[in-house]
């Protein structure tokens, strides 16, 4: 069997040699000038983009801290109560979102969340001036 595969290979690698297929047909792509008259972002951008903002904010948050070995009942009876278990751990959150000046005053339009619960509220302008910001209301 083995010296038939082998003599057999040849004729098989010959008969497997790549054809040459037609060549591809190249298809024109649409003008993307044709599907959309103007193009209304950029339009919206030099109207309005210099009252664009963003947003940084940043909150304490206050965790326990837990360790997963003394969460096993048995080894907590065994070991006893984990000294560190009652230690909270406090992280800063930072967060950032985008808004837009809706006032010469210096009021700013943003999406609830972006300043919820924030402790600091900085915001900054496109032309990269940041000043310090709070929170005035939220509906």
């Amino acid at each position: 069997m083995s010296t038939t595969l082998g003599v057999s290979i040849p004729a098989q690698a010959e008969s497997m040699t790549p054809r040459s297929s037609p060549a591809a047909q190249i298809l024109p792509t649409a003008d993307s000038s044709k599907i959309v008259p103007h193009n209304f972002i950029s339009d919206a951008v030099q109207k309005v983009g210099a009252t664009v903002v963003r947003i940084d904010t940043e909150r304490t948050v206050v965790r326990p801290t837990v360790d997963p070995f003394f969460d096993d009942p048995f080894l907590r009876d065994f070991l006893g109560p984990d000294p560190y278990s009652r230690r909270p751990r406090e992280d800063r959150l930072r967060g950032q979102g985008s808004g837009f000046i809706i006032d010469s005053s210096g009021v700013i339009l943003t999406n609830a969340h972006v300043v919820s619960k924030a402790d600091t509220v900085s915001v900054t302008l496109k032309d990269g001036r940041i000043f310090e910001g709070d929170v005035r209301g939220v509906d």
